[in-house]
């Protein structure tokens, strides 16, 4: 389980909420509330006060690349520094390519031609490879077609349900935080809440 205590920056605060192992949390909010600036707290990016733990170990008790090995966040825009797509991954031959809608060819490309939606797609893939124990996205279907959109839904549920992963994402898509979340989270004036129903 994922909790978060008492939690506290310049932008946001949450009293106490809590991600069981399988469960997807979408996080909704206008723009500007601090929806991306929360993924970058529970990733240790930025600073905070409170308490962020992980199957009741504190965050505060491992170092920040420690922590960010279980807790791994993914970008609106990725970065790539290798010149090969396939540099990028541990085990490049087990990425699911397929699955997202991707040609196995794609491994050999530079990443710095390739399209916006299909950088997205990889990034994602790129942070399943870690194996994470919790994923952290920032609108990870925004460039992507309906079609894509759904492969990539798929493979987040499957992730959650096998290997009891924690998912918090944002989406501004009202239809896919209903039909994706187990849990919403809303922040409203700073506050994050858990709330029952997505706001359109």
């Amino acid at each position: 389980m994922l909790e978060l205590q008492s939690l506290k920056t310049d932008l946001i605060r949450a009293e106490k909420l809590t991600v069981s192992a399988g469960d997807r949390v979408l996080l909704q909010g206008p723009s500007g509330s601090g929806k991306t600036h929360l993924l970058r707290v529970i990733a240790d990016l930025v600073p905070w006060q409170g308490s962020i733990a992980l199957d009741q170990q504190s965050s505060v008790d491992m170092s920040g690349p420690e922590w960010r090995q279980r807790v791994i966040l993914v970008s609106a825009d990725s970065h790539w520094w290798h010149h090969r797509v396939a540099a990028h991954f541990h085990a490049p031959e087990a990425a699911p390519l397929t699955d997202i809608g991707l040609d196995n060819t794609i491994l050999e490309r530079d990443p710095q031609h390739l399209s916006s939606g299909e950088k997205q797609r990889l990034a994602l893939l790129r942070a399943l490879d870690r194996s994470p124990r919790v994923l952290l996205l920032d609108e990870p279907c925004a460039n992507l077609d309906t079609d894509a959109t759904a492969l990539v839904e798929a493979l987040l549920s499957r992730w959650c349900h096998q290997q009891q992963g924690h998912l918090i994402m944002t989406s501004h898509d009202a239809a896919q935080r209903k039909r994706l979340a187990d849990k919403h989270w809303r922040i409203d004036k700073g506050q994050v809440l858990e709330v029952g129903e997505p706001v359109t």
